[in-house]
């Protein structure tokens, strides 16, 4: 049922509604899809525009899906050295599409203001920043407090504000993804568990040689298929931990060259999935695979029952380093997550 309005109106039937959500990574979209997907379903046509930064990948995580109409991607540059001028060219940019509502899942103020000057009627946001409550429309604001909050749990409340329930948190698969992924590996042992070997930050990336000799270690173990998944720009570092790991013992599939769409559907069919607090991490959560998040320090993610954290063994300055395979290991077993043990993904997603 569509929400309804401040005073009791209904929504109207053409109503063309906008999502903005500008953090530029793939495990911020991630955990924003649920919330795309809600605010889709209660609007009339069942489909939003959404306005984020290419980086997000967002079309590649939903593509495949129909709630979204159109993406806008807002990569201009000119958002640091002239945040006005940015300002203006997404007013423009929206003016031009003759939006109805907007949502904004951010507490900037520049985001309300340009769908204020596009002439966007309806506004909501957390306004959660007192600036940008005067460009807001709708008075149902979250507490100032809620900037403290995490990212989920403030866009939850947010929708909960609104009378809007988030029904489905996965992450839907791609089904030609899955078949190929299927087509291309389906022959290698099963269960399947994969290392994520990557991150976008490079304080938040476990040793090389750790990973190798974990994958060597799991070859010991039993008679599944490790795969070290990642970017395409880490491939040198995924066949330097290959090459390790093969005088381990161990013989892991090199999986750095698949499209992102590709990249989920593997990470979907694996039994436990081991890695950094990355993209691909927080993608294995969401799509229902026991999920081990390798955390050296900072924020510590659990949105997800299936995410499990391993951290850094008592140093007093935390770091990547400080986090052993023993550790790793240890918790696995310790939680009953071994891919013999663990159970499969929840099988959501279609054609399993």
């Amino acid at each position: 049922m569509a929400p309804r309005r401040e005073g009791g109106r209904s929504p109207p039937p053409d109503e063309k509604v906008l999502v903005i959500q500008p953090l530029p990574g793939i495990g911020d979209m991630v955990w924003f899809i649920p919330h795309l997907r809600a605010i889709a379903a209660a609007t009339p046509a069942k489909r939003i525009s959404v306005l984020t930064k290419s980086r997000s990948f967002a079309e590649r995580l939903v593509g495949h899906e129909d709630f979204v109409e159109e993406f806008i991607w807002i990569d201009h540059r000119h958002a640091r050295a002239h945040p006005l001028r940015a300002v203006g060219e997404i007013a423009a940019a929206l003016k031009a599409r003759r939006f109805s509502r907007v949502w904004i899942m951010h507490h900037s103020p520049r985001y309300a203001l340009a769908a204020a000057l596009a002439g966007i009627r309806e506004r909501v946001g957390y306004g959660t920043a007192g600036l940008q409550r005067l460009f807001l429309t709708d008075k149902r604001h979250l507490p100032r407090e809620a900037r403290l909050h995490g990212a989920v749990e403030r866009a939850d409340a947010l929708l909960r504000l609104h009378g809007i329930r988030v029904e489905d948190r996965d992450l839907h698969v791609d089904p030609d993804a899955l078949r190929r992924i299927r087509a291309r590996f389906g022959d290698l042992p099963r269960p399947w568990v994969g290392l994520g070997i990557g991150s976008s930050d490079p304080r938040k990336c476990w040793p090389l040689d750790r990973f190798a000799e974990l994958a060597g270690r799991l070859a010991s173990q039993g008679p599944w298929t490790v795969f070290l998944c990642g970017a395409e720009h880490e491939a040198d570092a995924a066949r330097d931990i290959a090459r390790s790991a093969r005088r381990r013992g161990g013989a892991p599939v090199v999986a750095v060259d698949l499209p992102l769409e590709q990249s989920v559907a593997l990470v979907s069919d694996c039994r436990l999935f081991i890695g950094n607090d990355s993209g691909l991490m927080n993608i294995a959560a969401s799509v229902g695979v026991a999920t081990v998040g390798l955390f050296g320090g900072g924020v510590i993610l659990d949105y997800r029952e299936n995410l499990h954290a391993v951290v850094p063994d008592g140093l007093a300055a935390p770091s990547m380093e400080g986090i052993s395979v023993d550790s790793v290991l240890g918790f696995i077993e310790r939680q009953g997550l071994a891919p013999c043990a663990c159970k499969p993904a929840p099988r959501s997603r279609p054609n399993d």
